[in-house]
């Protein structure tokens, strides 16, 4: 894994993180506080929160705005598949839905994947499992599914660019919540330099594992 020294956060990825609340507050999930709610200039399905760092910096010309990070946070209905298969099924599905291909195909574009017990638990000795404990903000105990690959990108005609590269490095993890038969899935995707690192998808970044640590389901009833 990746300690937070191998993947240096930019300035706009700094520890300055706020609260949001998810789905009506019914989750919450800390965020750079200068990413922005992209439901407040574009429609963003009913299922999905979507925040992506777009800020403007004087001078600075639009295709080079922010980093063109983005976390989205998305309710998914429970897909009947292994905990090892979740991870890879997930990268693929979001593969089709960007419009590009995998680099190497799907399982030589994941360079990292790993499937974790996490969430609090009444016994004290389950709780001792220290930065393996990916979302410790959790009220149950469920399984966590994660991978980082990297994958290109299709641009679509006359599409605003805000992304400064095709190709993306991606962090995702599908939070099992086999009692209320979701498949709670969070994914951060970050455009890549374009003679990127080999090894930038060897481990989950510090941004991506300060993210995951704040979720909380404050309302269980979001999935009746």
């Amino acid at each position: 894994m990746l300690s937070p020294s191998d993947q240096k956060p930019s300035v706009r990825e700094s520890n300055d993180f706020e609260k949001r609340n998810l789905f009506g507050g019914a989750l919450t999930l800390k965020v750079p506080s200068q990413w922005r709610d992209v439901s407040n200039v574009r429609q963003v399905p009913d299922n999905q929160e979507v925040y992506q760092d777009c800020t403007v910096e004087s001078g600075q010309a639009l295709h080079d705005v922010g980093t063109g990070g983005c976390i989205i946070v998305e309710l998914l209905e429970r897909q009947k598949i292994l905990d090892e298969e979740a991870a890879t099924f997930f990268f693929g599905d979001l593969m089709e839905a960007n419009g590009g291909d995998v680099i190497c195909g799907i399982k030589k574009g994941l360079g990292f994947q790993q499937v974790l017990e996490v969430g609090k638990s009444e016994s004290k000795e389950s709780l001792a499992i220290g930065s393996k404990n990916l979302t410790p903000e959790l009220s149950a105990r469920v399984m966590a599914c994660t991978c980082v690959g990297t994958q290109n990108i299709a641009h679509k005609k006359g599409e605003r660019k805000l992304q400064k590269a095709s190709k993306v490095r991606v962090e995702l993890c599908v939070v099992r919540l086999a009692s209320v038969q979701t498949d709670l899935l969070i994914t951060l995707t970050m455009p890549c330099a374009v003679d990127g690192d080999e090894n930038e998808n060897k481990g989950h970044g510090a941004l991506f594992l300060s993210i995951l640590k704040t979720l909380k389901v404050e309302d269980w009833s979001l999935f009746s």
